[in-house]
């Protein structure tokens, strides 16, 4: 195994070489690949309860460190904590959820929408990790994350 000392790695970086570190296996054939990750695994179910001054999301299953956890009221164009684009807030939440506390006006740690919009059944909701192509939603509608490619899940927002 090659040892790379940080003023060799910079100055592969700075040359324009390219390297990739990698772990061998019983599988390897001598050449070295990328780290191997395990592959994600989604929710088995998302469930939001209203605790009074915050939801609480609870996270079933999915093996995400931490989820980016994106709230939209499709109706009321509210679409600041929709956790995607130029969507100014994003939720983060634990491998089994947290808390969304009531707030104004909406940050990271918070969300300004109504818990009784909540209880209308009208928002729209997402849920994907910190990096990679996988994303889901539920709600009505859910026309605000059309061009992410997300799964679309059965899972209610009702529940508060």
């Amino acid at each position: 195994m090659a040892i790379f000392k940080p003023r060799a790695i910079a100055l592969l970086l700075t040359s324009g070489c390219t390297f990739t570190l990698g772990r061998e296996s019983s599988s390897d054939t001598g050449a070295t690949g990328g780290l191997d990750l395990p592959e994600l695994e989604p929710p088995t179910d998302v469930t939001l309860i209203d605790q009074g001054t915050a939801i609480n999301v609870a996270i079933t299953g999915g093996n995400s460190s931490s989820w980016n956890f994106g709230i939209v009221f499709d109706s009321q164009e509210i679409f600041e904590e929709g956790c995607i684009g130029t969507d100014p807030f994003c939720h983060t939440l634990t491998p089994s959820g947290g808390l969304v506390v009531y707030c104004s006006p909406a940050s990271d740690d918070c969300t300004a929408i109504a818990a009784t919009f909540f209880q209308q059944d009208s928002i729209s909701f997402y849920l994907a990790p910190p990096s990679g192509p996988d994303c889901w939603t539920w709600g009505a509608p859910t026309t605000h994350y059309d061009g992410e490619n997300c799964t679309e899940m059965p899972w209610s927002g009702v529940g508060l």
